[in-house]
């Protein structure tokens, strides 16, 4: 329950600090007029160097950790990870210097996904010190234990698993541990462990003990035996479920079709109306995946729960949009309730639309959409595509439209660090960025 709250209370921090609707307004304040000495290491002539000048610039600590960390990520990416070590320094000052405590853990928790990714666990430890709170320090140590089985430095693991207080997390890693070493047939080593986890406290123990009942019955479930097997309509519909996905997989779409056929059947006794919706849905997205999208709709016409439907038809108007059935999607968008849902679908248009080359209609699409936030984000994912393709000059008009300077900067981001991965742009495209980053300030 301790980790529910903290999980759920650092997300709501974060997306309020960070997407709230007065973000825009006080982004002009957030940039400064000076870029700070400890910046100009970088060449001036990566592109990534001008989009970290305007990073170095800004004054509000939140939006700038989130501006340097996925800058890291960017050089990351690129194999520079000694420039990436320096960024994430920056970032884990902010972090340290950070009041609200959730805020706090959420961000070290990042930094730590970060140095993990760079093989460098030591400074990944130096971070887990700086979390007040127990339970993410043991997640945090979990991490890293899972980080060292993986390298196979299971002596380190070891250690580190004896330094985790919370059982679970302690338990967990125990776990991890000996799975890896009985993959490995290392028998010696895991009677040693076993011998430690035998001195460990009863809940260490009941937790293993739980870990691997949850874990047995994850390899042991097969969906043919266990179809003969359940008895209630909710199992036999899951079990049939499975096995109609497996024909899919397998290309055998009549047997599917027959399969998912008798699942529909039987889900017509489940009580619960949530458990029968999110059946029907699986079921039906199933369909759409062999080109049976009118059995899709029925079925989703079908399910009584309103966010359940939404989703599916969601799923089933990006799926026709995908195949360049733009007119069917748009249809089926006009029947999605759920606001947040119907722009994801539109987004998903936009981007199809784009990608064989109908700029204007993807215009008309994003006309549309009415949150101005909405048409940010869909510039951003427009923005990307084009620097996924080398059309940088494209991309660069995109980041001119967007007005929110946070996504503003994630799209020169972007854009950058496509630009200096192909090392092939032209004087011009340099040019023409060049003047977009100054025009920022």
């Amino acid at each position: 329950m301790k980790k529910l709250l903290y999980h759920a209370t650092a997300f709501f921090c974060i997306n309020l600090i960070i997407f709230c609707p007065n973000y825009n307004i006080q982004a002009d304040d957030m940039i400064s007029n000076k870029t700070p000495s400890d910046f100009t290491d970088f060449s001036k002539e990566e592109p990534l160097a001008n989009v970290l000048n305007i990073a170095g610039q800004i004054k509000e600590p939140f939006s700038k950790f989130e501006a340097l960390t996925q800058i890291s990520t960017a050089y990351i990416e690129l194999g520079e990870y000694n420039k990436a070590k320096y960024i994430l320094s920056k970032a884990f000052d902010i972090a340290k210097d950070t009041k609200n405590q959730f805020s706090k853990a959420a961000f070290l928790s990042e930094l730590i996904d970060k140095y993990i990714s760079l093989k460098d666990n030591e400074k990944a430890l130096e971070v887990i010190q700086n979390i007040d709170f127990a339970d993410s320090r043991a997640d945090a140590l979990v991490k890293i234990v899972t980080d060292y089985i993986q390298q196979s430095q299971y002596e380190k693991a070891l250690k580190l698993i004896e330094n985790i207080d919370e059982p679970f997390s302690k338990a967990l890693a125990f776990y991890k541990l000996i799975n890896k070493l009985t993959e490995q047939k290392l028998y010696e080593e895991i009677v040693k462990i076993k011998k430690i986890i035998e001195k460990s406290s009863p809940e260490v123990q009941k937790f293993i003990q739980l870990i691997l009942k949850e874990e047995t019955k994850k390899i042991s479930y097969n969906p043919i035996t266990n179809l003969f097997t359940f008895r209630t309509p909710l199992q036999k519909t899951k079990a049939l479920i499975a096995i109609g996905k497996s024909c899919i997989s397998l290309k055998l779409y009549e047997a599917a079709k027959y399969i998912l056929a008798q699942a529909i059947l039987i889900s017509k006794d489940i009580k619960s109306e949530y458990f029968k919706s999110d059946y029907l849905a699986q079921i039906a997205i199933a369909y759409a995946q062999i080109g049976e999208f009118e059995k899709a709709l029925e079925i989703a016409n079908s399910i009584k729960i309103t966010l359940c439907r939404s989703e599916l038809l969601t799923q089933i108007a990006i799926a026709y949009a995908q195949i360049e059935e733009f007119e069917k999607a748009l249809k089926v968008i006009g029947e999605i309730d759920a606001p947040h849902l119907k722009e994801k679908a539109l987004s998903q248009i936009v981007i199809q639309y784009i990608k064989v080359g109908k700029e204007k209609e993807a215009n008309r699409i994003i006309d549309l959409i009415g949150g101005t936030s909405s048409k940010t984000q869909i510039y951003s994912m427009i923005a990307d595509y084009y620097v996924q393709n080398g059309k940088y000059e494209k991309a660069i008009e995109i980041s001119k439209i967007v007005k929110d300077r946070f996504i503003k900067l994630k799209v020169l981001l972007s854009i950058a660090k496509g630009m200096q991965e192909r090392k092939n742009f032209s004087p011009e495209i340099q040019k023409i960025f060049s003047e977009t980053i100054a025009s920022f300030n």
